[in-house]
């Protein structure tokens, strides 16, 4: 073959590659970004505080488009763009303390906040029962993980225990189990927040308990458990005992309080496998009754 040849044939394919180029830029700037199916996971869920909505605080404002715009900042916009590395463009889901949920996406990024675009309200999702846990106060760090577990499973309430077999007894909640609160509703996608009381005194349980089902987890029990008691419950009381267990009394005092003891099995659960079961179980049985 010439040289010639060889030049035009270069020239040619050259040409080519310099139009099928261009086209696929053109291409990519005229495509318009894909519509996010909202059952798929998009981004880092942000919990926004009680004071959120304050327009004197400058969090909410409406820009000179008649758009409407979230000012994230302090330890919500540090996890958001410094760990999760989140930049201009990417979509968030915002939520508050009515459970609404807002599709956002981020507009600006500052050294020390940014901005976001509230797009639209996510439709809420039907919601399953209230789930109350009487958590008598584990020994160590164990409670922590039941907060976390607690959190993971739709738990609306926890309320840590002072019975007459905990080792450990805190006098308030501690800063460290509202942070894991904080951080398990990011991880695990729920809208609203854990409510975590002061520790009470296990007498403390029944004043004024008006749940539709109350269950207390006992490995001495007769009972097994099964479906029908949980039919049409939209409220439920769980109390959970520690690692040694309930005392005769404490039991016979739920019974008295139409608290439904329950087994679950014949082997001696920790606290925590116990949450994690008697939870799930609870919660499957209820919205599926």
């Amino acid at each position: 073959m010439s040289i010639n040849r060889i030049n035009i044939l270069f020239r040619m394919i050259l040409l080519c590659v310099t139009i099928l180029y261009s086209c696929g830029v053109k291409k990519s700037l005229n495509h318009k970004p894909n519509i996010i199916n909202l059952n798929s996971n998009i981004g880092e869920r942000i919990k926004i505080s009680d004071t959120s909505y304050k327009i004197d605080n400058n969090f909410i404002l409406k820009n000179e488009h008649d758009l409407w715009e979230l000012k994230i900042e302090g330890d919500n916009f540090h996890h958001c763009i410094i760990v999760l590395k989140h930049k201009v463009g990417d979509n968030i889901i915002v939520f508050d303390n009515t459970q609404s949920e807002y599709h956002c996406k981020i507009i600006e990024v500052k050294k020390a906040y940014c901005l976001v675009e509230i797009q639209y309200l996510i439709p809420k999702k039907e919601s399953g029962p209230k789930i109350h846990v009487y958590q008598c106060l584990p020994k160590g760090k164990a409670i922590e993980e039941i907060i976390e577990k607690s959190v993971e499973l739709g738990v609306t309430r926890l309320i840590p225990v002072v019975s007459e077999r905990t080792i450990k007894k805190p006098e308030q909640v501690k800063k460290r189990w509202l942070d894991i609160v904080e951080s398990a509703t990011k991880q695990c996608g729920r809208n609203d927040i854990m409510e975590i009381l002061e520790p009470v005194p296990y007498l403390d349980i029944f004043l004024d308990n008006k749940s539709d089902l109350k269950i207390i987890f006992y490995e001495n029990s007769e009972n097994s458990i099964d479906n029908r008691p949980f039919r049409n419950a939209k409220n439920i009381s769980i109390i959970i005992g520690p690692e040694g267990g309930f005392s005769e009394k404490e039991i016979a005092l739920a019974r008295s309080n139409s608290f439904l003891d329950v087994s679950l099995g014949n082997t001696i659960l920790k606290s925590t496998t116990a949450l994690i079961l008697g939870v799930g179980i609870a919660r499957l049985f209820a919205q599926n009754s």
